[in-house]
């Protein structure tokens, strides 16, 4: 895991105390090294143990004296709502949240294991509605606080071969921009952000090849460009945010073509080597 050099971000987002999910690796990780320079506390959470040690490991280099450590598998039921209270009970004035976590599986829908559906779900749809739920509430009582949700472009249209994970993707960017506006008179602002295609190890981990066309085509980011461009959005109390400008103008075209023609060439891209 490579950390790069401190980078400055907006002042409003300094000296909070942040849980972060998905912070063993990969956009999640990118947004401890961000955040760590000027954060209170971190709380970080991911599946891999090992991992999230080194991370919070070099959070500490960075200048966050205070950091947990928490494993859990979001991908089961009730995960989300327990790893919130158990943040609350570690920082009860807990300021911003980060919810990086993600899951997917390769494969046509009549191909895939039930089980592997579910835990997709839970851990994409599920999770991020309890943790929303259970902080928003906590941030209510404090009248402020931040919370900003990975979802991606792949929410803005179907894709064969990850149906689960692309509409539960749509359903974080819906469920994102409604509590914009429910919880902003209330002080909080929640972005969503909309990565496109990143350089993580999610492809491996979800078996998806990338020695078809699609791989060749799309605009590839870093997570640390990411990661900051979400920051900076939720800094300026952005409700939706699609990182990288070729990603927004490709939102743009799927947009105003019938939803027929976009399901049509999104299967070929991603069938054809």
């Amino acid at each position: 895991m490579v950390f790069m050099r401190k980078t400055t971000l907006p002042s409003n987002l300094s000296g909070l105390s942040w849980l972060i999910t998905g912070a063993s690796g990969g956009i999640g990780s990118a947004f401890v090294h961000l955040l760590a320079p000027t954060a209170k506390s971190l709380i970080l959470h991911g599946r891999n143990k090992e991992a999230l040690e080194e991370t919070a490991r070099r959070a500490k280099e960075l200048g966050t004296r205070n950091v947990t450590t928490m494993t859990s598998d979001l991908r089961t039921p009730g995960a989300g709502e327990a790893l919130a209270h158990r943040a609350l009970q570690c920082e009860p004035l807990l300021s911003g949240v980060v919810n990086a976590a993600g899951a997917s599986c390769w494969g046509d829908v009549v191909d895939l294991n039930p089980g592997a559906l579910e835990a997709e779900l839970n851990a994409n749809a599920q999770a991020v509605s309890e943790i929303s739920r259970h902080l928003g509430l906590a941030f209510m009582k404090q009248k402020n606080g931040k919370i900003l949700n990975v979802s991606s472009i792949v929410g803005f249209f179907g894709l064969p071969t990850q149906a689960a994970y692309a509409a539960s993707k749509s359903w974080m960017i819906s469920f994102g921009c409604a509590l914009h506006e429910e919880l902003k008179p209330q002080g909080i602002i929640v972005t969503t952000l909309c990565p496109g295609a990143t350089r993580t190890s999610f492809f491996s981990r979800a078996k998806i090849p990338l020695d078809k066309r699609w791989a060749t085509h799309a605009t590839w980011q870093e997570p640390r460009s990411v990661a900051r461009i979400g920051l900076i959005a939720l800094s300026k109390e952005k409700m939706l945010c699609i990182s990288g400008w070729k990603n927004r103008m490709a939102i743009f075209a799927v947009k105003l073509m019938p939803r027929s023609w976009i399901a049509l060439l999104v299967a070929r891209e991603l069938r054809e080597t």
